[in-house]
């Protein structure tokens, strides 16, 4: 029996030697007094980096240099080889481990059994979570401060969404619980103005798909103010169970967007009363220029015909005189230059003779003659059927480029071209003078707002830029072609 009893022993201790070998965590057994270690395991070997033989010349002090182990009581031992430590490895490094000890009999003496764990990355996680929650508390006071609402918002892969977090100031906007859209977030549509409802939705889709930042207006019914304008901006981020979660801010932008209503309300009356007044001018300008022609004109055509008869009639006579009724029939043939030329300044009668293109026509080449300055002219609109003060605005347009070309260019030759491309009317008059980008084209000048005007009267826009490639300016009128059609007024 008594064999038996040992044989048992001996295996029993030579399972616990398998056991202690073959732990993961690393073990040591040591003195008791001397703090000398008695016996390590292959994990202490692997972790520390000392061989088998540098461990057993070793005291546990050996590992915590800190720490000597002097003064020890009863009971300080068991503190010495427990709880946390910072321990040295073989290469110098430092490394956080935490200890458990038991009191052993090896081979017949007393001593400690030593377990450590390396909780460096338990350390590190405890740094990461301590440093959440201070962003956190972080998040909470900015959410606090802030007036509007920072949230999470979800898109599960079934198509359903929630709000996962959205902070208090949301009941500010909404007047409600927002408890319950923490796992339904269709609760939340049901504020969404109808609307507004499938524009929303299309926007959060289209930022999922492309995974790009989220920007919407969106309109709610306030159960307290009524109709509610909301700006919401968020991040999308994919999530590993197909889902797409937005971290982003909502805030009340209600009295922007009224605010930018009513000045583009503003903005549409100034235009509305600036093409009411210019309807006038042309009016007036018509009438002027109409009794300029018919009854100046026609005076003037009188005076001449009575100086031709006097001039007749005093033939052979006074050398004098006649040199007098020849100037004055030369003043009088100038004066009627003048009348028709400020006549056809006031209104083109040209626009109802010859039409659009041969109107631009006939002006480039008055401009041509004035000015010196070579002008091509390439008009094609068709002669579409354009109401006449659209055919008004484009003359007039094309007339206030030409009259900037004349003063402030200092061109040798300009390019003009009215043309239908891709459903637009194209008007561009371009030349090879100084450019806008030496300072002296007037780009903020009436002539050239007044040309941003006509084109806003027919539906267009105006823009103005340099051309490199031939030293010039540009100015290209657009309008869509179906707006100018239907213009009316």
């Amino acid at each position: 029996d008594r064999k038996l009893a040992e044989i048992a022993l001996h295996e029993a201790r030579e399972g616990y030697m398998r056991l202690f070998m073959l732990n993961p965590l690393p073990m040591w057994v040591c003195c008791r007094d001397a703090l000398s270690i008695l016996e390590v395991n292959n994990a202490a070997v692997g972790i520390y980096g000392y061989s088998r033989e540098a461990f057993l010349r070793m005291k546990v002090t050996d590992l915590d240099p800190g720490t000597d182990g002097s003064g020890m009581v009863d009971g300080g031992m068991d503190l010495f080889l427990c709880g946390g430590h910072r321990h040295r490895r073989a290469n110098g490094d430092w490394f956080d481990v935490e200890l458990w000890s038991e009191s052993v009999d090896y081979q017949g003496h007393t001593a400690i059994l030593v377990i450590g764990e390396d909780i460096t990355p338990k350390k590190r996680l405890e740094a990461v979570l301590a440093r959440k929650l201070e962003l956190a508390e972080q998040l909470k006071h900015i959410a606090a401060t802030v007036p509007g609402a920072i949230y999470a918002f979800r898109l599960h892969p079934d198509g359903s969404y929630s709000l996962p977090f959205i902070d208090g100031k949301e009941l500010e906007i909404l007047a409600v619980a927002t408890d319950q859209f923490s796992e339904d977030g269709a609760a939340l549509m049901r504020y969404v103005d109808d609307s507004d409802v499938e524009v929303l939705m299309q926007s959060i889709h289209s930022s999922a798909r492309t995974m790009s930042l989220w920007h919407e207006q969106f309109r709610i019914r306030h159960p307290v103010h009524g109709i509610r304008w909301l700006e919401g901006n968020a991040i999308p981020q994919a999530q590993d169970d197909g889902s797409v979660l937005w971290h982003g801010y909502l805030s009340d932008v209600t009295r922007r967007v009224e605010d930018t209503q009513r000045l583009e309300q503003s903005h549409e009356e100034i235009r509305t009363l600036a093409a009411h007044m210019e309807v006038i001018r042309e009016e007036e300008r018509s009438r002027i220029a109409r009794e300029l022609h018919d009854e100046l004109g026609q005076t003037l055509t009188a005076v001449r015909m009575n100086l031709a008869q006097i001039a007749y009639l005093v033939a052979g006579q006074d050398g004098v005189l006649r040199g007098r009724l020849d100037e004055l029939e030369q003043i009088v043939a100038e004066a009627m230059v003048s009348v028709r030329r400020i006549s056809q300044e006031l209104h083109p009668r040209v626009l109802d003779s010859l039409g659009l293109d041969g109107a631009i026509q006939w002006e480039c080449n008055e401009f041509q003659k004035r000015m010196g300055i070579r002008c091509e002219c390439l008009v094609d609109a068709g002669e579409r059927t354009f109401h006449d003060r659209v055919k008004i605005h484009l003359f007039r347009a094309c007339q206030e480029a030409l009259t900037n070309v004349a003063r402030h260019a200092a061109a040798t030759s300009v390019q003009v071209s009215l043309s239908v491309i891709e459903k637009e009317v194209v008007l561009v008059v371009r030349d090879n003078g100084i450019g806008i980008q030496s300072g002296n084209a007037p780009v903020n000048s009436l002539g050239l707002t007044g040309m941003k005007e006509r084109a806003a009267h027919i539906g267009g826009t105006l823009s103005i830029k340099s051309v490199p490639t031939i030293r010039g300016t540009q100015v290209e009128l657009r309008a869509p072609l179906e707006q100018v059609l239907r213009y009316t007024s």
